[in-house]
């Protein structure tokens, strides 16, 4: 059993200071300067395909992982942290992050031409990942691989006859069904939010193990836009001192503000 694992760095917005706003060229703020961390939905992905393989061993067929992630040099450093944590297969796409971030019908190609090159049962990825956060792409991917797609999982076990037992929130609620595979499962607010980390003798053993690179076809996307602009938020709220005091002040407010949004005369 193949398990496909699909994760993406996005810039650590919480470090983005309001004096640091700026525009990069059409593609919204300049984030280049931020550090990367793994998107949390592709987190919790990453985190269910290693538990997913674990409560496979002993039985017929284990799985596999691969773990695939598109962009530049610096996903090879989480690429290797993922190898030392037990995917058999660390794949990069290399390009650069503006070439796709707005453009998720261009991921989704990008991985269902690997998926129809080296079959998969199970894909896992994120519901939507910044900057674009456009919860298209696991969709566009159930398309263009004819499988059937599980959105806003919470949960995910396997099962000893090879199917999955699923667990998903709707509007509130939560339930359970199970899934026969091949499937494509969207990650949503997962009851695993971290992925662990590898021990050093972990990393030392696959420090020289070779990544995996997968060129694609060349693709287009038209179908999503991309942003115009970025501009600030006026958050500042309106108010009105009154130069009065007391029951004074409260006559000058009602008479000001009060009685034409109360419909007094």
């Amino acid at each position: 059993m193949k398990l496909l694992t699909c994760f993406k760095l996005c810039p650590d917005m919480d470090k983005l200071r309001q004096q640091d706003f700026e525009i990069s060229g059409g593609k919204g703020l300049e984030t280049s300067f931020l550090p990367n961390m793994i998107n949390c939905f592709d987190e919790s992905g990453l985190e269910f395909g290693i538990r997913l393989s674990e409560k496979s061993e002993g039985l017929e067929p284990n799985i596999e992982k691969t773990a695939f992630t598109i962009g530049g040099d610096a996903s090879e450093m989480y690429l290797r942290t993922l190898k030392a944590l037990g995917y058999e297969h660390c794949v990069l796409v290399k390009k650069d992050e503006d070439e796709f971030r707005y453009s998720p019908c261009m991921v989704a190609q990008t991985i269902a031409e690997y998926v129809g090159e080296n079959p998969q049962d199970i894909i896992v990825m994120g519901k939507e990942a910044p900057n674009g956060n456009n919860s298209a792409t696991a969709q566009l991917v159930s398309v263009l691989t004819g499988r059937p797609l599980i959105s806003s999982v919470i949960d995910v076990k396997f099962c000893d006859d090879g199917t999955l037992t699923v667990t998903v929130t709707n509007d509130g609620d939560v339930y359970e069904q199970t899934v026969a595979l091949p499937v494509v499962l969207s990650i949503g607010n997962a009851v695993i939010s971290k992925l662990r980390v590898p021990t050093l003798k972990q990393r030392m053993k696959c420090k020289d193990l070779p990544l995996e690179h997968f060129k694609p076809a060349e693709t287009s996307c038209a179908m999503f836009p991309e942003p115009m602009r970025a501009v600030i938020p006026d958050r500042r709220r309106g108010g009105y001192l009154s130069p009065y005091s007391g029951s004074e002040a409260v006559d000058d407010i009602q008479g000001k503000f009060l009685k034409g949004r109360l419909g007094e005369a």
